[in-house]
């Protein structure tokens, strides 16, 4: 079962199938060299393990349980279609005062 945007897309859809075969037309004028991807991942960072270990002089009721930190950014990964261009990948984070947000 795909999640995310790759789960809500209906791969049997005509207007779908049509639009990709013309992007396909387009894209084959072009060496593949020239033809570049771009794909994008969450990364995690800041975040623990979610088990630890105890000590032998610990106790498990002892031990308190932390919230998690849930600090993510975009990682976009970029190449060409023959591999042979590979371009550094970029960190997306968030802005401290979103542009959408005023006042």
């Amino acid at each position: 079962m795909l999640h995310g945007e790759s789960g809500e897309v209906d791969k049997n859809d005509p207007k779908l199938l049509t639009q990709l075969e013309s992007l396909y037309e387009i894209i084959k004028e072009y060496d593949p060299e020239q033809v570049y991807n771009m794909d994008e991942t969450g990364l995690f960072y800041r975040q623990l393990p979610r088990y630890s270990l105890l000590l032998p002089n610990e106790d498990v009721s002892t031990v308190r349980g932390r919230k998690k930190i849930k600090d993510h950014g975009s990682l976009a990964v970029r190449a060409n279609a023959t591999g042979s261009h590979k371009i550094s990948c970029t960190l997306i984070g968030k802005a401290n005062c979103p542009a959408c947000i005023k006042n």
